[in-house]
């Protein structure tokens, strides 16, 4: 039998040690009138050249983790593309403490930006197969992606 995961609601206060949340209803507009509304900086790329913008086709599959993977050098930013939702876990940075693996669901009207270090996995579609934009340093995933085995698989949800 494996462990679980408690699903928790995305929100500024429970991602704040995982990294912060891209979102616009924390916060009135920096700017608007009759043709926009702007807000600006809600989440910060900082000490990085060359950013890569990428899309991610996520995969429906169960909600079952038995790995992490990490980026030394850089954050990494998810923004769900269309109208679902997804799933991911993630741990905070620095040696794995697989007690500390949370489970955030992604609404399709917010982002998340993960601090360098944070353990995460490719997000899991609520209901089918979603793509997700992606944007980290370019060639983390060739020359900065570490990958870590669980100790057994855990179920999440």
């Amino acid at each position: 039998m494996s462990k679980k995961i408690e699903l928790l609601t995305l929100d500024i206060e429970n991602f704040r040690p995982f990294g912060e949340v891209i979102a616009k209803d924390y916060r009135d507009p920096d700017s608007e009138d009759e043709n926009f509304k702007w807000w600006e900086s809600l989440g910060v790329i900082s000490q990085v050249s060359d950013v890569s913008i990428n899309i991610l086709r996520c995969k429906k599959r169960e909600l079952t983790l038995d790995k992490l993977e990490f980026h030394e050098k850089t954050p990494e930013v998810i923004i769900p593309m269309g109208d679902e939702e997804v799933v991911i876990a993630v741990a905070p940075a620095g040696e794995l403490d697989e007690d500390r693996i949370k489970a955030f669901i992604i609404p399709p009207d917010k982002g998340i930006l993960l601090n360098s270090g944070v353990h995460h996995f490719i997000p899991y579609p609520k209901d089918k197969d979603t793509d997700c934009v992606i944007i980290f340093r370019r060639g983390t995933g060739a020359d900065d992606l570490i990958l870590n085995v669980l100790s057994e698989a855990y179920k999440i949800g």
